[in-house]
């Protein structure tokens, strides 16, 4: 129902039902309430201007394996990010070792998970290598990406997508790859998928229903699905 008030799908927009409804969403544990409501408090756009509580969103998010979030906060000047909320969890220990740019302690917390098959560990171990946080082995990282969106962790599906989408495969698995990604409610893959529609390119072109997903990534904050629109002339 936010989405559906977010991009005014079936009622009247209305950004501000939207952001209560995605806190109420944050407020209960939901990982895609968390990331979209810290990026609307990051931009001040459609929600109050909060860095303070977008970085506690993000971080909380990035403590649940949402690695889109983790990569936001990297992206931001953190300062001292103290101690992992769960220092006895790996995982957790691992994403506040990779926030203090200590990535070869990192990598060794999240290897026995990877191995014994866990695909939180596997997913954010894949991201390293795709970061070049540690030494990039293209083939592992593959791997590692497949396993877990094998495992059910769709989030993996917009990596493997983007990775797949660069080489000589078949383009309906990438399609396929990016539709999990939007099972996760990743945005990015809301934008790739979208303009796969519109150009044919793995699925049967429905240049309406491409339009349709570009303009909602762009809504959610999606740079290049907005560039890609201006592009070909598209409001």
């Amino acid at each position: 129902m936010a989405i559906m008030y977010h991009l005014g799908q079936g009622v009247k927009m209305n950004r501000r039902k939207s952001f209560e409804l995605f806190s109420k969403a944050a407020d209960l544990g939901d990982f895609h309430g968390m990331r979209i409501c810290a990026n609307l408090m990051m931009k001040g756009v459609d929600a109050p201007l909060d860095i303070v509580k977008a970085r506690e969103l993000y971080m909380k998010d990035a403590e649940e394996s949402d690695l889109a979030s983790l990569e936001a906060l990297m992206e931001m000047d953190l300062g001292d990010v103290g101690k992992p909320a769960n220092p006895k969890d790996a995982y957790s220990v691992a994403v506040n070792c990779i926030l203090k740019r200590d990535f070869a302690k990192a990598e060794k917390k999240l290897r026995p998970g990877a191995k014994r098959g866990d695909e939180a560990h596997m997913n954010l171990l894949a991201l390293m290598h795709l970061k070049g946080w540690i030494k990039t082995d293209r083939t592992e990282m593959t791997d590692l990406f497949r396993r877990a969106l094998d495992k059910g962790n769709y989030m993996a599906g917009y990596y493997l997508g983007s990775i797949l989408s660069e080489e000589e495969c078949d383009r309906e698995t990438v399609f396929d790859c990016f539709m999990r990604g939007l099972d996760a409610g990743d945005e990015r893959a809301m934008w790739r998928l979208g303009r796969m529609m519109y150009e044919g390119d793995g699925t049967t072109m429905n240049r309406e229903e491409g339009i349709r997903w570009m303009r909602s990534a762009r809504e959610f904050g999606v740079a290049e699905a907005g560039e890609y629109l201006a592009k070909e002339g598209i409001e």
